[in-house]
């Protein structure tokens, strides 16, 4: 497969945050295992440069890796003292993890005035999905209207399109109660130069991945109905680049 992978600030993030307590065991992002799973594929063809980051990831990965920490922390720890005197154990051995982990990534250089660019085409983008969610009045009032036949029949299309309208609606409001910030949109504008790039140089059937643990603005939703999927797929009909989590991706690279 000619691929690559950008390695999105939440799995940098959760690959670098572990550590083991005598007295607490093991204090670890949610995301840890499923991360460093795709770092080992990462490591395993780091000659061919399989994974990619950029000076964004990394600024915004380095600025928020306290509150990763904390969060970690919180789980399984109540005193805010407490906590904060574990941070400062942590701080160190996650810093270094991180910057292990980005020395298996390789750095591009960036065109700003392209950048900026599909920046802003990624603010109207999201723009565009918010205002696609639906209220679940609406979303009853559609079921209704699709639904036919007699009335046992018309129950049962009734559930049946009223779930797969929830089923859609889902990611989109998940990321409507958590925009899309400025550095994602950026993230993902560098993703989509990227793609442009590696595409003219490697030919049409390349692939370019985010892996992300963001289900509000990249990948995939876990609904109560299935998966949800309405901005991961815009994401890719707009800019060609495909949006999963780590663990999806691990899964493609052993086919």
């Amino acid at each position: 497969m000619k691929a690559k992978i950008l390695v999105e600030t939440s799995v940098l993030i959760a690959a670098s945050v572990r550590t083991s307590f005598p007295d607490l065991g093991e204090v670890r992002d949610d995301f840890f295992y499923q991360s460093c799973e795709l770092f080992a594929i990462i490591r395993k063809s780091v000659s061919k440069r399989l994974g990619i980051t950029t000076s964004t990831v990394e600024r915004e990965a380095y600025r928020t890796l306290s509150k990763a920490i904390i969060n970690a922390l919180e789980k399984r720890v109540r005193d805010r003292s407490d906590i904060f005197r574990r941070k400062s154990i942590m701080w160190n051995i996650c810093e270094d993890k991180m910057r292990r982990m980005s020395d298996l990534l390789l750095r591009e250089p960036m065109d700003e005035q392209e950048v900026v660019r599909l920046t802003n085409e990624a603010h109207s983008m999201y723009n565009d999905l918010s205002r696609r969610v639906r209220t679940d009045y609406d979303i009853k009032g559609e079921a209704y209207r699709r639904a036919g036949g007699s009335t046992g029949m018309k129950q049962m299309m009734f559930q049946t399109h009223y779930e797969e309208l929830c089923r859609q609606n889902y990611q989109l409001a998940r990321l409507v109660r958590t925009p899309a910030s400025p550095t994602d949109k950026r993230i993902l504008a560098e993703a989509a130069h990227l793609a442009d790039y590696y595409r003219r140089k490697e030919g049409r059937d390349f692939v370019m991945f985010i892996a992300s643990c963001d289900s509000n603005n990249f990948s995939p939703a876990n609904s109560p109905f299935g998966r949800s999927t309405p901005v991961t797929d815009e994401i890719y009909a707009r800019f060609g680049v495909k949006c999963a989590w780590p663990r999806e991706i691990v899964v493609a690279f052993q086919k």
